[in-house]
């Protein structure tokens, strides 16, 4: 499997984490011409779904894992990123969290005032951002109403994908200058 990012086909061992979800060894690696550091071989996209689908809804062991489940940090670590998008110049207040979870960081910019949306292709997790939050989160960008905001946030979202380049470039035609 070649980079991503600039099509290299060498790349170095950088670490041997195991997966938390299957227990199984993970190959991370560094392309060696620019750098860009990536699973190889990626997981099956289906695994990926089934991991986000499981910490969503507290199976499999995730109902122990604060990331997912205090609401409290869930909600200190979005308003900390909510700090920092303020603060930028959006020239229309309307922004796009791509990979939105469980809706906080839109809950947070809607709370804001802002005109949020959100994409989750998780079907737990846009069932909690409903449930707990009142948020409605999109399951793919076709389906969003709109296509010129002024931001757009991937938060713990980039390591996920498929095929992080063309995502960005997909997402380029939501973003208005």
């Amino acid at each position: 499997m070649n980079c991503n990012s600039c099509n290299g086909s060498k790349h170095s061992n950088f670490i041997n984490p195991k997966c938390f979800f299957t227990n199984a060894q993970l190959s991370v690696v560094k392309c060696s011409n620019c750098g860009l550091i990536y699973l190889h071989p990626r997981p099956e996209k289906k695994l990926g779904l089934e991991y986000f689908e499981n910490a969503y809804s507290n199976a499999k062991g995730f109902d122990k894992i604060d990331y997912y489940r205090d609401v409290e940090s869930i909600m200190n670590r979005n308003k900390s990123r909510w700090e920092l998008i303020s603060k930028l110049n959006a020239p229309n207040h309307k922004i796009l969290d791509f990979g939105a979870g469980q809706g906080y960081f839109v809950k947070i910019a809607q709370n804001n005032n802002w005109n949020a949306n959100g994409v989750e292709i998780s079907g737990e997790g846009r069932k909690s951002a409903k449930l707990n939050l009142d948020v409605n989160l999109k399951s793919a960008l076709n389906e969003l109403k709109t296509s010129d905001f002024g931001i757009i946030t991937l938060w713990d979202v980039i390591e996920h994908l498929e095929d992080p380049k063309q995502t960005i470039i997909d997402l380029c035609n939501f973003f208005t200058s």
